[in-house]
């Protein structure tokens, strides 16, 4: 089995888990080689971008993939053709340009796409948690500012394409929160007439105390668990935006949540996803993100459990991929 994996070296930090699960999977005994294609690389414009998606520069897996990986692709990267390779494995974060999920779901028809771009395409945006919403605190798509008005105050809105927090709004009486910067409510409905965009609504939770919980599913198996809180007078859990995280277990409500998402994703390609649940305003864990394209959580867990959990995804991917 021959692995393109596609992701972006420009993005990463030292706690990346593209590093381990790439050497996992390359170590696997039914992978005969594993290639990494980053957007970083200026080459690679074209095809990241959907006006060239047969070819695309990328360096073989070997020891030397570490971070951090600049000199690698700068130096090492060579021009390899996608229809060399049986899968292709997607760890690229947003922002995506728009055609290139669509070119490569159309041009890629011989091999494996892990997650299914469609199954991404579905999932990704907001508004898919609007399906799930027994297991959800009350949201409601935004697409003009009366409907802000007309949702309950205080609440959060997220942006349908956002990823590790960044474009989060909080809205608190006539205090508003652009991630962690405050402005005025004035402000913000100048801004938003301005320039207006759809939106996720959803409650505000005053139960941020109790932590976001990343849960990493693989294959319909829960991976690993970890509680993430916001920095000191924060309000975002993610720890890009300065959180920390500690190991912990999903409880019985959120192994429920788990067991209803599991065949729906599935039967829309998603091998893997990041489950992040809150505690609502009732005290029950409900659902907040799904992220079905660019999952990070492995190489943390690994570092805190001690277990192999790359090792042990490499053997979920592997299986899969035979089996599809």
């Amino acid at each position: 089995m021959r692995v393109l994996i596609l992701t972006d070296h420009k993005t990463h930090t030292v706690n990346n888990s593209i590093y381990s699960i790439a050497g996992a999977i390359s170590d696997h005994h039914e992978v005969s080689s594993v290639y990494i294609a980053s957007r970083g690389d200026k080459r690679n414009q074209s095809f990241f971008d959907g006006s060239n998606i047969y070819t695309v520069f990328a360096i073989p897996h070997s020891d030397q993939f570490q971070y951090p990986a600049q000199e690698l692709f700068t130096y090492d990267a060579y021009e390899v053709g996608i229809e060399e390779f049986d899968v292709i494995f997607l760890r690229l974060p947003r922002p995506i340009h728009p055609d290139f999920l669509d070119v490569l779901d159309h041009e890629y028809i011989d091999g494996l796409i892990i997650n299914d771009i469609q199954g991404i395409q579905k999932t990704s945006s907001k508004a898919f948690l609007l399906e799930l919403d027994q297991f959800t605190a009350p949201m409601a798509l935004i697409e003009k500012f009366e409907d802000i008005l007309n949702f309950r105050n205080p609440c959060v809105l997220k942006p349908l394409q956002s990823y590790a927090g960044k474009g989060i709004i909080k809205i608190d009486g006539r205090r508003v929160w652009i991630e962690n910067q405050e402005t005025s409510y004035d402000s913000f409905a100048r801004m938003y007439v301005d320039n207006p965009q759809p939106y996720l609504a959803m409650e505000y939770l005053h139960n941020l105390d109790q932590g976001d919980k990343r849960i990493v599913v693989v294959d319909g198996e829960v991976l690993t668990s970890s509680l993430r809180f916001p920095p000191k007078n924060g309000w975002i859990c993610n720890v890009s935006q300065g959180g920390r995280d500690v190991l912990q277990e999903p409880d019985d409500r959120e192994m429920e949540i788990i067991e209803y998402l599991n065949p729906i994703l599935l039967e829309l390609g998603i091998f893997y996803y990041g489950l992040d649940t809150l505690v609502d305003n009732s005290g029950k864990r409900v659902i907040s993100e799904i992220n079905t394209l660019s999952i990070g959580g492995i190489s943390p867990g690994e570092k805190s459990s001690g277990k192999p959990l790359s090792k042990i995804f490499a053997e979920h991917f592997v299986s899969y991929c035979l089996e599809e």
